[in-house]
């Protein structure tokens, strides 16, 4: 039905963890623009090139360069679309590789923790096929070790 419509499946991606901290730690960490490079794994070359508040907010946009495949740099542009604290944020990409990327974290109070969901949509992605086969493009906070 979707090529009779000439229309191209999103591409989903989920991922979760469990950290031993609370939900307000670890949306303290995740709530700054400045901790996403300590999650971006090296290989990606991650450079913030904006000035980031402290606190994210619904409208930030967040211009980066990184890059994901045979070290070749790109621009990537991100804004903050929505904004639940402690529960969730959502981040879009306005300019990069992919037509459309829509990017959730889910932060949920469990026994002894928090369980992390981190859920990317990608459409019309020329990354995706790659992306799936590479390490995870985040590092646990805590450990450094690919998530």
């Amino acid at each position: 039905m979707l090529a009779e419509l000439n229309v191209t499946p999103m591409h989903t991606l989920e991922r979760t963890q469990r950290l031993p901290i609370s939900v307000e730690e670890a949306w303290k960490f995740f709530q700054s623009p400045e901790n996403l490079a300590a999650i971006t794994p090296d290989y990606m070359g991650f450079n913030i090139l904006s000035e980031t508040p402290a606190k994210m907010y619904p409208g930030l946009f967040i211009h980066y360069k990184v890059s994901p495949l045979l070290g070749i740099k790109m621009r990537w542009t991100t804004e903050i679309t929505h904004v639940e604290a402690p529960s969730y944020f959502v981040d879009e990409q306005r300019v990069g590789p992919y037509s459309i990327w829509h990017h959730e974290h889910h932060f949920k109070a469990i026994e002894g923790g928090v369980e992390m969901l981190d859920r990317s949509r990608e459409l019309q992605s020329t990354l995706w096929f790659i992306r799936e086969n590479l390490p995870s493009h985040h590092r646990s906070p805590q450990t450094g070790a690919n998530i």
